[in-house]
């Protein structure tokens, strides 16, 4: 009979299984060790369940320091943990921006950094916490991360604020706070980018903010006989299931004096377990197969035969000829849809191209987090 170990590790929420992560463990002398990557450096970490942080030595932290990887900010104080053994070990305390782990990636993980240049890389509860429960089979040498869904009560509320007579924007209502800040920043930057200003984060303050980017640019363009400026947001739609939650926002920009306006989509994904902002650097395992099969799908839904050049169809002009992914993306009903900014690959006739990856396609090349 095999020998199965469930660990039970905290987790903000409550989750039923519907789907896994395997991934294959390494043994020597005893002792199970698996490949993560902490801020984008691949290493080998021994899964330490009995040590209370993450544990690199300072061997790893020095040259992370050096190629980047590590800042000062991201250095915290002393930190004292408790390893496998019992025993207590000094080191400094760090914050990992982002641990991966077959495939999966955490945010803002602590860590200790040991004092000894031989210390061992230890995958502690700071990461394994955050995984909810996994399963150990030690006859295969594998660990089994159990994907999650949230209780049926977990589905987030998005109001819709109008401002500016027309304009819209959404607020998130959950008992995430992570969650709801996240989505606020992310929707604040980008707003303050559009206006030119903050005032406040309300349906005046924002209004005040759109009247005065149209009143400036329209004193600029005084002796235009065209009419005056606008500026347009609105909340075009989300789509959220256990995981993830995506929103898209569309945005128009008639400038006086301007035959055409400046438009295009914004979008922006983020784990509802986590609060973290998804991006595409988060979903990929196999970047070439994962270019392959997206070119494939662009060029069936454009009608462009694999043989020829791509900037031969639909006035299309992507750089030296060669396929690139924009950063515009979300994850829908039936697969992952990206949007190209205006001119970004094509002539203006082409408006905004889009299309759509069936998730089917992305089988073992993405981290499609349980959709």
């Amino acid at each position: 009979m095999r020998t199965k170990i469930i660990l039970l590790l905290l987790s903000a929420f409550t989750f039923t299984i519907s789907a896994q992560t395997v991934i294959k463990l390494q043994k020597s002398r005893g002792v199970y060790s698996l490949k993560c990557t902490i801020n984008d450096l691949p290493l080998d970490f021994i899964f330490d369940s009995g040590a209370s942080t993450v544990c690199i030595s300072s061997v790893e932290a020095i040259y992370m320091l050096k190629q980047g990887l590590l800042t000062a900010k991201d250095i915290i104080g002393k930190e004292y943990s408790t390893i496998a053994d019992g025993s207590i070990v000094e080191g400094t305390k760090i914050i990992l921006r982002k641990v991966q782990i077959g495939g999966l990636v955490l945010r803002n993980i602590e860590a200790s950094v040991s004092h000894s240049l031989n210390a061992p890389l230890l995958l502690g509860q700071s990461a394994l916490s955050k995984l909810g429960r996994i399963l150990i089979d030690y006859d295969t040498s594998t660990l089994t991360i159990l994907s999650k869904e949230y209780s049926p009560n977990s589905s987030i509320k998005l109001d819709e604020i109008i401002f500016g007579d027309s304009c819209s924007y959404y607020k998130p209502v959950s008992n995430n706070k992570i969650l709801n800040d996240n989505i606020n920043r992310e929707r604040i930057h980008f707003m303050s980018q559009i206006f030119n200003n903050y005032v406040s984060d309300d349906s005046k303050g924002w209004t005040r903010a759109k009247r005065n980017i149209e009143r400036e640019y329209d004193e600029g363009m005084e002796n235009s006989p065209c009419a005056k400026s606008e500026y347009l947001l609105y909340a075009d739609h989300y789509y959220q299931n256990n995981n993830i939650i995506s929103i898209t926002y569309e945005y128009s920009l008639y400038g006086a004096g301007a035959a055409n306006a400046i438009s295009g989509k914004v979008t922006h994904s983020f784990n509802k377990r986590t609060g973290e902002r998804v991006d595409l650097e988060d979903l990929i395992f196999d970047t070439s197969r994962f270019l392959s099969i997206t070119e494939k799908q662009f060029r069936k839904e454009y009608n462009i035969p694999t043989y020829d050049k791509i900037n031969n169809y639909n006035c299309f002009n992507f750089k030296n000829g060669n396929f690139c992914l924009p950063s515009q993306f979300e994850f829908t009903e039936n697969g992952i849809r990206f949007y190209y900014g205006l001119y970004e690959v094509a002539c203006r006739i082409a408006g905004l191209p889009e299309f759509t990856v069936p998730y089917s396609n992305l089988i073992g090349v993405v981290n499609h987090i349980n959709l």
